[in-house]
């Protein structure tokens, strides 16, 4: 289990499930970026994001002991604000952006990311850069999701990223799909 001592209180920073953040998270850009990380867990992705040098990182979780964790953390580390929510429509994700206007959205929230194919297509291109982390079937039927998810979630997010003018990738990492979208560059 990988700890570090901050402020005399010792903090995990380790990924959940050994999950391999440098390859499912490390493609983003993070420097002087302000991140909503939705799927926080207990403190080790905003952890990862600030070792890349992110600016803050609003760290949003839903399951009580995980958040209580990463609220220890977030009260030792100023550029860490903790939130305990469950995003569960398209309205969570509109004011987390107004509030916040974040650089980029990470989502890992087993499941409440096909919330965000509900999104008005105007507020969801205010966020210049996406991370979602798609999850299957199964984990959907369980939470009571309408949406399909995993694999049956890529066309329709690759045909949202298309229509507000992402550039997306898609990569299978052990048994979840990450799907990347970045802002097209405006041409002048």
């Amino acid at each position: 289990m990988s700890t570090v001592k901050h402020d005399g209180k010792l903090i995990q920073t380790h990924p959940w499930h050994n999950e391999d953040f440098e390859k499912t998270w490390g493609f983003l850009d993070c420097a002087d970026k302000v991140i909503v990380d939705i799927g926080a867990d207990y403190g080790s992705t905003p952890y990862f994001f600030l070792q890349k040098r992110a600016k803050r990182v609003i760290a949003i979780e839903s399951f009580q002991l995980d958040y209580d964790a990463l609220a220890a953390y977030a009260e030792q580390e100023p550029r860490v604000i903790a939130i305990f929510k469950h995003v569960s429509n398209a309205k969570d994700y509109k004011d987390l952006i107004i509030c916040f206007q974040p650089d980029i959205m990470k989502i890992d929230c087993e499941g409440c990311e096909a919330y965000l194919l509900d999104l008005d297509d105007r507020w969801f291109a205010q966020v210049p850069e996406y991370a979602i982390e798609l999850h299957n079937l199964a984990n959907a039927k369980q939470c009571g999701n309408p949406h399909n998810w995993g694999n049956d979630l890529r066309p329709p997010f690759e045909e949202k990223f298309k229509r507000c003018g992402y550039e997306n990738r898609v990569d299978y990492l052990g048994g979840t799909w990450v799907i990347w979208a970045r802002k097209k560059p405006k041409c002048t």
